[in-house]
Parts: C-alpha cells; sequence; structure tokens
C-alpha cells in the first residue's frame, strides 16, 4: 500500500530517538504493511488480518495521545487547533478500520469477487486515510513543538536523519 509507504517515509526524516510520537507512527506504518500483505492474500488467516487492524487502531491511539500531549503544552492557538483538528480524526477512522477488517477478513474465500473487491476497496480507502491523517498529525505536532518552550518540561526531540542541506 502507497499509503504505509508515504507514512514510513515521513516518518524516517526523524529520528525515533526521544520522539515517542515518530516511534508511533512508524510502528503505525509497519503494521499497515503487513496488512495490506494479508488483503493481497499473500498469506495469513483471517483472525491474522483482524488482529493486525486491532494493533494499527492501539498505535493509532498511542499517537492521538502524544499528538494532544503536544496540542495541550502548545502556546500558539492557531497551531494547537491546527494539530487537534488533525488528531481527532485519527480515533474515528480506526474505528472503522476494525470494522472494515473484520467484514473483510469474514469474505476472504468467498465466491463472490464482487462484494470481497467492494470490501478491498473500502479497506484500502479506510487505511489511506487514516495513515494521511497520521503524516498530517507528524507535520502539525512537529510545526507545534517548535512554539512549546523547553523550560516547560516538554521533552519531545525533533532530529532529522537527513539534513535537506546536505
Amino acid at each position: 500500500m502507497t499509503a504505509a509507504y508515504d507514512l514510513h517515509q515521513e516518518a524516517m526524516k526523524w529520528s525515533s530517538k526521544g520522539n515517542d510520537l515518530i516511534a508511533a507512527a512508524k510502528k503505525m506504518a509497519l503494521l499497515m504493511a503487513e496488512m495490506s500483505k494479508h488483503v493481497r492474500g499473500e498469506g495469513g488467516s483471517k483472525k491474522e488480518l483482524i488482529d493486525c487492524a486491532k494493533a494499527i487502531a492501539k498505535a493509532s491511539e498511542e499517537v492521538t495521545r502524544l499528538a494532544k500531549e503536544i496540542t495541550n503544552r502548545c502556546p500558539d492557538k492557531r497551531m494547537k487547533t491546527n494539530l487537534f483538528q488533525v488528531c481527532e480524526r485519527i480515533p474515528t477512522m480506526a474505528t472503522q478500520l476494525k470494522i472494515l477488517s473484520t467484514v473483510k477478513a469474514t469474505m476472504l474465500g468467498c465466491q463472490d469477487s464482487e462484494e470481497d473487491q467492494e470490501a478491498t476497496e473500502m479497506l484500502v480507502g479506510n487505511a489511506q486515510n487514516l495513515m494521511q491523517s497520521v503524516k498530517e498529525t507528524v507535520r502539525a505536532a512537529e510545526a507545534a513543538s517548535i512554539k512549546i518552550r523547553t523550560d516547560a518540561g516538554h521533552k519531545l526531540r525533533w532530529v532529522r536523519r537527513n539534513p535537506w542541506y546536505q
């Protein structure tokens, strides 16, 4: 899935050392890549597909929690509002992903390929939207983190792996 790849590329720009938000985003990207293998039928059972979706939902809860921590500490009202709006989409999409993966799992091996194709398209669309929201959350959190004073007790490091000027 390209959505997992895009999120992974965004997360790989940053070091996850000292940044739990980046670590959670990387974990979500890897779980999404694993789920895409299940959807394509490259191994795995129905239970593994559902478990993978549940793991993605759990990781998305972590991303949302960390983003809300940043939101609560950011003094800039516009950045705070932007980050809050972006991260509020994540729990809804994660719940939809769990539901859609369960529907897809029940249709694995089904004879009616039209219904199976429709379930796959809905699952993929939801996964892409979820990954896009997480990607936007990472970007908004990075911007909001710059405004947070370091003496306020918030220790979130944003260290680029390969700076743009090299």
